[in-house]
């Protein structure tokens, strides 16, 4: 029993497929993985974007402010961080100077 595991270990051995197959091809796709995946040990945090909102009678009613400035609140995960504007024309002129990424209106 034992003499018919070594000559079928030898005889699968001696053959290319699978070597290319048991051996290298491993060897292959964790190489190219480990250089897909060497960027994903950053600390993952995350910038919060800055944006423009029109402050005006209808924001003030709307549900989308307490989404928006719960998105505002300090902590480690802030995602937004929000420049009130009395008007359209002032978040506008964020907008083109760069001090926002966007603009929200209601």
């Amino acid at each position: 029993m034992f003499n018919t595991i070594i000559i079928t270990v030898k005889t699968l051995l001696r053959r290319p497929s699978t070597w290319v197959w048991g051996a290298l091809f491993p060897v292959a796709l964790s190489t190219m993985f480990m250089f897909m995946f060497a960027n994903l040990s950053s600390d993952g945090k995350v910038d919060p974007v800055p944006v423009a909102i029109v402050a005006d009678e209808v924001w003030d009613a709307s549900t989308f402010k307490d989404v928006a400035t719960s998105l505002d609140e300090e902590s480690d995960d802030r995602l937004l961080e929000i420049h009130e504007c009395d008007d359209a024309a002032d978040a506008s002129r964020a907008l083109k100077a760069g001090e926002v990424a966007g603009i929200y209106t209601v």
